[in-house]
């Protein structure tokens, strides 16, 4: 037996979803990523709550502020710049637990790596540390 609420909620189903638009359960649905363009054709069965978590139902959110569960919107990873502008709405449990909350600067730990790399070949092919290479394929290799 098909479980519609799971099928729902599974990305990959569209194509199956659309066939069978009767039994869908709307719930799981809205959380679907893959499903906008079936929510936006059907607004009045739309969970709030659901979409609110959804990264691809962004756009349907800013037009729906008034709609928006922000405890949901808050683990959405797309929605940050909705969560700078309103943050009195937000709960801040759930957005610890958002990825899109940390910014990594590449730049600098590919400088700081680049320090502590050359650190480690340093001290690695110093001469001093060459009778460690034997058996690695350096057998040629004459230490004197």
């Amino acid at each position: 037996k098909i479980d519609w609420e799971w099928l729902s909620y599974n990305p990959n189903a569209i194509h199956f979803l659309e066939q069978n638009i009767d039994k869908i359960d709307w719930f799981w649905l809205s959380a679907n990523p893959n499903a906008i363009h079936l929510l936006e054709q059907n607004m009045d069965k739309i969970s709030w709550s659901e979409l609110s978590s959804n990264p691809n139902a962004i756009h349907l959110l800013e037009k729906n502020m008034d709609k928006i569960r922000w405890k949901h919107l808050s683990l959405n990873p797309k929605a940050i710049h909705l969560l700078e502008k309103n943050m009195d709405k937000i709960h801040w449990d759930q957005l610890s637990r958002n990825p899109a909350i940390f910014e990594y600067d590449y730049e600098a730990m590919r400088n700081r790596m680049r320090l502590i790399a050359e650190e480690i070949i340093a001290n690695r092919f110093h001469p001093r540390n060459f009778d460690k290479f034997v058996g690695w394929g350096f057998d040629d290799f004459n230490i004197e």
